[in-house]
């Protein structure tokens, strides 16, 4: 799709006595001429990525058509296409929709347990209903909330896209070609790049041109979005699996089965994880556009040159100051449109001159996603061995939405025999300690098990890395081993501590009383730690 029938058609770009940005502005100027600027929402991208998926044929003629032109717009999408379609569309569900998801879910059990409240007449009263009943309401309600907000929020996303599958017509030979000969103009006048990474993405010619238009044209490198492939299945592996934990740890007894069997799953996604960070900011500091693959290598050198030309300061147009125009401010600058010298002629002269040589201009593009690029990714996303406050949050959701649950139904009984049970004084007094234990230190003290356990697994696999086994499979086979019982082994030392602080700061004396404070003060120090470690190199 991206490539013109011929190389040559590529060069109308760095031809002639302009600079590539002046180029850049032209083919603006031309792709609003000719309307070929369309936009479409993140809805209309994701159902063709989708369909694509399906039918693994692209039948957008007619949407292309419908299409609106545009001046501008939101988010150009950069991508390789060697990443399968159903995978980009999550990946572009998961940037838009993940906030919206979360807020939504706290929404969603807020209105369950104010449509409770009405239906019984009282908070008491709650407990009285059928229980399969509550656990619709606060436990299943608000995940499947989630979970379509997560999927399908997109559909109230008004924002524009540019995705060369849908914005670039496939019927017309012509159009097509005049399209992508304007893609730089394209991606000058998208306000922010999203990238959807994989492993090939910094290894495509075409997807580092696209990012060294977007490097020279943007604000700032917080308008490069790069949301890596691993993330959705990140987030949908926590909301899973901590679903599954409170299912379980509802209906039996934790025994070392159970704690093996989500020992192995975390230790094999924390690896999965890991190395798919590791491997995407490794690439970004060894990044070297020379190393880029191109599928015809006859487009190779018209690629590099327009990068060349794209920061190449000898192509720059002069900077003109008006003295003396009446109407002219102070210090008044404006750009000429073409530069001094032409590119045939720099070409002739350049090692005569103090201008920098192209592999020092070609340098230049690469210590800025060595550098700026790669630091903008990890104050976003953090290091390999970082995992954020909010994923965290998402990660207990299904817990917190259990304990929830148990609170309101007063631990299955009326909230009179449970308050009398436990020898309190008041059903308020009883409730009120529940709602302590259960809503906010039993998540408390699991916000502070999952940066653990994939620091944890980080240590395992950095231990196991040499020496121990020669062969891949061999070597991945016993770090996940290794990571299994080290995972099991954090989630029953956290269980036993917070149950032995919650019976210390509730049921003890005086003395164990502010012991467990003391504990939970040092858990609060301890998990600020944990989560200050974002953006650290």
């Amino acid at each position: 799709l991206r490539r013109p029938p011929s190389s040559d058609a590529l060069l109308f770009a760095i031809a002639g006595a302009g600079s590539a940005m002046h180029s850049v502005r032209r083919q603006v100027t031309f792709a609003q001429q000719h309307g070929l600027f369309r936009a479409a929402t993140a809805s209309t991208v994701i159902y063709h990525l989708l369909k694509a998926n399906c039918s693994g044929k692209d039948k957008v003629h007619s949407t292309y058509e419908s299409l609106p032109q545009v001046y501008d717009v939101e988010f150009f999408v950069s991508h390789s296409w060697s990443c399968a379609p159903w995978m980009k569309a999550l990946i572009i569900s998961h940037f838009l929709n993940f906030d919206m998801a979360l807020t939504s879910s706290f929404f969603a059990c807020l209105l369950a347990v104010l449509c409770l409240l009405l239906r019984a007449g009282s908070l008491t009263g709650i407990a009285e209903q059928p229980l399969w009943l509550l656990n619709v309401s606060i436990v299943a309600w608000p995940l499947l909330v989630f979970l379509v907000v997560y999927f399908l929020g997109h559909l109230w996303d008004s924002r524009s896209f540019w995705f060369d599958r849908i914005c670039v017509d496939q019927q017309n030979a012509s159009l097509k070609l005049q399209t992508i000969q304007a893609i730089p103009g394209f991606v000058a006048q998208s306000k922010k790049m999203l990238v959807l990474w994989d492993d090939t993405y910094f290894e495509r010619l075409w997807c580092n041109y696209e990012l060294a238009i977007h490097v020279k044209t943007a604000a700032s490198p917080r308008a490069t979005k790069i949301v890596p492939l691993w993330m959705p299945f990140w987030t949908l592996f926590w909301i899973c699996a901590d679903t599954l934990v409170a299912l379980l740890s509802a209906s039996e007894e934790a025994g070392w089965s159970l704690y093996v069997f989500f020992g192995f799953l975390y230790a094999a996604f924390c690896l999965h994880k890991l190395q798919g960070h590791k491997r995407m900011l490794d690439q970004m500091s060894a990044f070297d556009l020379r190393n880029a693959k191109c599928t015809f290598e006859e487009d190779r050198a018209v690629i590099e040159e327009l990068v060349l030309n794209l920061f190449d300061e000898a192509l720059e147009p002069p900077i003109r100051v008006a003295f003396d125009a009446p109407d002219a401010e102070d210090g008044t600058v404006e750009e000429a449109g073409e530069p001094l010298i032409s590119l045939e002629s720099l070409r002739a002269i350049r090692h005569v001159t103090s201008y920098p040589s192209p592999d020092a201009i070609i340098g230049q593009f690469n210590d800025y996603v060595r550098g700026p690029l790669r630091q903008n990714l990890v104050a976003f996303l953090g290091t390999e061995d970082y995992i954020s406050p909010k994923m965290c949050i998402v990660a207990t959701l299904p817990i917190w939405f259990q304990s929830l649950m148990c609170v309101l139904s007063c631990d299955g009984a009326s909230c009179e025999k449970s308050a009398s049970d436990g020898g309190y004084a008041s059903i308020y007094q009883y409730m009120i300690t529940n709602a302590v234990l259960q809503l906010l230190l039993l998540p408390f003290g699991l916000l502070i098990v999952y940066p653990l356990l994939l620091r944890a697994n980080q240590v395992v696999a950095a231990a196991l890395h040499c020496g121990v086994a020669s062969a891949y499979g061999t070597w991945l086979l016993v770090r996940i081993v290794v990571g299994t019982c080290v995972s099991a082994l954090i989630i029953w030392c956290n269980d036993h501590l917070q149950l032995a602080l919650r019976k210390m700061l509730f049921f003890s004396t005086t003395s164990s009383m502010y012991l467990a404070v003391a504990a939970y003060v040092f858990q609060c120090f301890f998990m600020c730690l944990l989560f200050r470690r974002k953006g650290s190199s």
